[in-house]
């Protein structure tokens, strides 16, 4: 039973506001009384129990009730009503009145108790909300959500003197399952194939500290291949101006290549397609057969991107090239004599090339030897005039040139011997060639007039030569190149694009970044994307579709290289 608390006074009377239990008289389900309205339900049955007080503030005997389901009278029998008020909380009920109106009372002052509850949660509510508000005041809305992921590096210090303190973050703009975001989540997966960031990973490399060293060198030939060293090439990347969609260009390529080496580790611009397991899926074979120079082809690009016989996750596939290289030298250091038609002595440069680059990032003294024999026989086969053709000693063309003073300066860089007066021999038959007074143009013979691959190879070759970036000839040639042979992919020309990137890329300024922007756009949309042949391109010029779909591939591979196969010769890479 219920207890009552009563004041001293019995002018003013109080009621406990708590709540007790007792059992149902009718079911015995246990009931809450609430003992401020004076009344309990019980939920199983609908017995309804009324509670009314005596004066001496001693609970007087319960008088119980149906209570009614659906407003019919109640069957109960009332008992008399007490001679005096009971204590009430609020203004007091007249129990002399009749039952009725003593009900109705009863359910005015439920609801506005009812009613005072829910005010006062209303209340309790909005003052949480204010509060609120007042807390999160003046942060700010952010207009363009972004996720930031951030990779905290502690401050330990790594072999080489390297020490990684910073935070990187990147931020992807919201939705992240946007298209734009997953082509870019894609391309750092595949970019990543190609760095080392432990130098652990690279026991083969040179220490960390030697190759800042030659990266800062004012020697141009010690610089020259510095920084292809993976565990720096995501730096220079960036500040070349090279992103995660050139670089996962070059990763997917490189795989490509990969796929369609032969067994004896040569490659073929004819018959790749036969390699591997192609099988005939990719099509645009060449027309040309040369194998040693498909091979060195290939050993470029993978030597551009680092990737040698010792380090990287193609040593295996350099490996063999090499040893393929190896095999078919001629005893005179000659690359030239298994070629059809004309390729023979492009062959010889592409080796040359290929061999110099392998022995100048590894030091290994096996390729030093076959990579010299190579270079004397390339001069051996100068013309007294200064130029190269497609035999020994014959008026030489600043195509059959170009690829010959390009494999000199690699030797150069790879610390062979190179006669200089074969070098000042080359210099006077760019003079023959330079279609103009400054030198800023040139042509494919003597006599020839103008054009944008021979203008660009041209130019390069005189910086291999040792023009300056005052010279005459190349200030007016480079902006003037830029203009009068821009991009065109509806023309494309592979051949330009590769001499002219390199070209631009040592120059700088304006003129690079206009023609790197749209250059590696190209390049990047054209790669195919999907299938057997994911990651080489398709020819689209008569140089392409002579030399085929590798030959396509290995030029465009080296040109999305230009950032760190080369470093500039008329400035320095500034990394932090």
């Amino acid at each position: 039973m219920a207890t009552l608390l009563t004041s001293t006074s019995a002018a003013v009377p109080t009621l406990d506001p708590g709540v007790d239990a007792c059992a149902c008289p009718d079911c015995g389900m246990p009931m809450s009384v609430r003992l401020w309205l004076r009344s309990a339900d019980c939920l199983r049955c609908g017995l309804s129990i009324d509670l009314e007080y005596l004066e001496q503030a001693k609970l007087a005997p319960a008088r119980a009730k149906k209570k009614p389901m659906a407003d019919k009278p109640s069957e109960a029998t009332p008992q008399a009503a007490p001679a005096t008020e009971p204590i009430e909380f609020g203004p007091p009920i007249d129990v002399t009145a009749p039952p009725r109106q003593r009900s109705r009372t009863k359910k005015i002052l439920r609801s506005l108790h009812q009613l005072l509850a829910v005010l006062m949660s209303m209340i309790a509510h909005l003052l949480l909300l204010i509060l609120l508000a007042l807390m999160g005041w003046g942060t700010g809305v952010e207009e363009d959500p972004a996720i930031d992921l951030s990779v905290i590096f502690d401050q330990e210090e790594r072999p080489g003197n390297v020490l990684n303190d910073s935070i990187q973050t990147v931020g992807f703009d919201l939705p992240v399952d946007s298209p734009e975001v997953q082509q870019e989540v894609e391309a750092a997966r595949w970019a990543e194939q190609l760095a080392i960031d432990d130098p652990a990973d690279a026991p083969n490399l040179p220490p960390l500290d030697r190759v800042a060293e030659n990266l800062d060198s004012d020697d141009r030939y010690r610089r020259m291949l510095s920084a292809r060293d993976p565990r720096i090439r995501r730096q220079v990347l960036e500040a070349e101006g090279g992103t995660n969609l050139t670089e996962a260009a070059v990763a997917r390529a490189l795989d490509w290549m990969a796929r369609h080496q032969h067994n004896d580790g040569r490659w073929t611009l004819d018959e790749f397609d036969h390699a591997g397991n192609c099988n005939g899926k990719c099509r645009h074979t060449g027309t040309r057969r040369s194998d040693e120079a498909a091979t060195a082809l290939v050993l470029q690009a993978m030597l551009g991107a680092g990737q040698t016989h010792r380090t990287g996750i193609y040593q295996d596939t350099v490996s063999h090239g090499l040893q393929y290289l190896r095999s078919v030298q001629s005893a005179n250091g000659s690359f030239a004599d298994h070629s059809s038609s004309n390729t023979g002595i492009y062959a010889h440069a592409l080796a040359t090339i290929a061999l110099s680059d392998a022995y100048a990032l590894t030091g290994d003294e096996q390729i030093r030897l076959p990579a010299q024999k190579a270079v004397n026989y390339l001069i051996s086969a100068q013309h007294a005039a200064g130029g190269w053709r497609y035999y020994p000693n014959q008026r030489g063309d600043l195509s059959v040139t170009g690829w010959q003073l390009m494999a000199l300066h690699s030797a150069r860089a790879a610390g062979l011997r190179v006669e200089t007066s074969s070098l000042a021999r080359a210099s006077r038959f760019l003079d023959q060639v330079q279609t103009d007074r400054t030198g800023a143009l040139y042509g494919y013979m003597p006599g020839r007039e103008a054009s944008a691959a021979m203008t660009a190879e041209g130019l390069l070759s005189r910086v291999y030569l040792g023009w300056k970036q005052d010279e005459p000839g190349l200030r007016i040639g480079v902006p003037q190149m830029v203009e009068r042979f821009p991009i065109n992919m509806r023309h494309g020309d592979i051949y330009y694009w590769y001499y002219a990137t390199q070209l631009l890329h040592h120059w700088g300024g304006r003129e690079w970044e206009y023609w790197n922007e749209r250059m590696s756009d190209v390049l990047v949309t054209s790669q195919v994307q999907y299938g057997h042949a994911e990651g080489s391109w398709d020819p689209n010029d008569p140089h392409g579709r002579e030399g085929g779909r590798l030959y396509m591939t290995v030029l465009a591979t080296c040109t999305l290289e230009v950032y760190y196969r080369h470093a500039p010769l008329f400035r320095k890479i500034k990394l932090d």
